[in-house]
């Protein structure tokens, strides 16, 4: 059982992927873990109550539980899903998250934001009128926010592609991956796709609000390994046992789908994202990466489901 003399921590999205492994790493360590549920019986929130994380129920625009989940909190992690319906509800979600973090005490953030968020207008990729490049505005609008809000010590996390995009249920993104085996994509063959572990990103956070000082006003953009999409294939048919390939979408077929399909501009931006990363300042921190390959043959059950026809 935890002692009291423990850090305790709020983590937002603790149902997420990086939330519930960074639930499970504070909580290995004996941390106290603070989070909010909207709904208490659902499996994820069973699993992280299995793991003694303290829950109350509510959601970000429930000030009220927020602000008693929060008290006694002295750190946050700040971790918050786009909606894509209403775009400034991310950044208001992220204001009063932040103030009531600060009227209750709490004195380190690690935000985990998107890569580039610092400076969007860099991606030569993305066209400005797209929704995407509004994500990419409204993370750096919320680090904007969580600088000025003056904790004793934050740090930014900018998380680039999930491995477990290629997973049930994420891989939803990729209907062809999972109906016809084809990963279908508006990148280029030797574009080198940033891939980082979502367990990597909660160990990163961790060894912030384990070493507040040496993690202070650090701003790092988190891979775990860099592969072209015809690597990703070859590793996923490895893990899944059949053939997957990597198919790629024409000049022509790109601007047909302009505009409606979401995910081919996600893609076209990723054409030079790795670019924006630095390998040597991530290896300084001594934190080990995951390599997609040991990540699929950890999640190998589900890597096979993802490629069920």
């Amino acid at each position: 059982m935890a002692s009291n003399t423990l850090p305790t921590v709020f983590v937002c999205g603790a149902t997420g992927s990086q939330g519930a492994a960074l639930c499970r790493q504070l909580r290995v360590i004996g941390w106290n873990v603070h989070a909010t549920v909207r709904d208490p019986h659902s499996q994820a929130a069973q699993a992280l109550e299995a793991h003694g994380v303290k829950l109350t129920v509510g959601d970000w625009d429930n000030k009220e539980a927020l602000a008693t989940t929060m008290a006694g909190c002295d750190k946050l992690f700040l971790n918050l899903v786009p909606n894509f319906g209403d775009w400034d509800r991310e950044r208001l979600h992220a204001q009063s998250i932040l103030a009531i973090a600060k009227e209750v005490g709490v004195k380190q953030v690690v935000y985990s934001s998107a890569v580039t968020a610092h400076a969007p207008e860099k991606r030569s990729g993305m066209d400005p009128s797209h929704p995407i490049h509004k994500l990419f505005f409204m993370k750096n609008t919320i680090e904007g926010i969580m600088k000025r809000a003056a904790f004793d010590h934050w740090t930014i996390l900018r998380p680039t592609f999930f491995m477990a995009n290629f997973l049930q249920p994420k891989v939803r993104m990729y209907p062809d991956l999972a109906q016809t085996n084809t990963f279908k994509t508006a990148m280029m063959p030797d574009t080198l796709m940033d891939l980082i572990d979502h367990e990597d990103i909660a160990r990163f956070a961790l060894a912030a609000f384990g070493d507040p000082t040496r993690f202070d006003q650090q701003e790092i953009e988190l891979f775990g390994e860099a592969l072209t999409p015809g690597q990703v294939t070859e590793r996923l048919s490895m893990a899944a046992g059949r053939d997957i390939k990597a198919e790629f979408y024409t000049d022509e077929e790109i601007k047909e789908q302009h505009g409606t399909n979401l995910m081919i501009e996600v893609q076209l931006s990723m054409r030079d994202s790795h670019r924006f990363v630095d390998a040597e300042k991530i290896k300084s921190f001594g934190i080990p990466l995951t390599t997609f390959r040991d990540f699929l043959e950890r999640e190998s059950k589900d890597a096979v489901k993802a490629t069920d026809p």
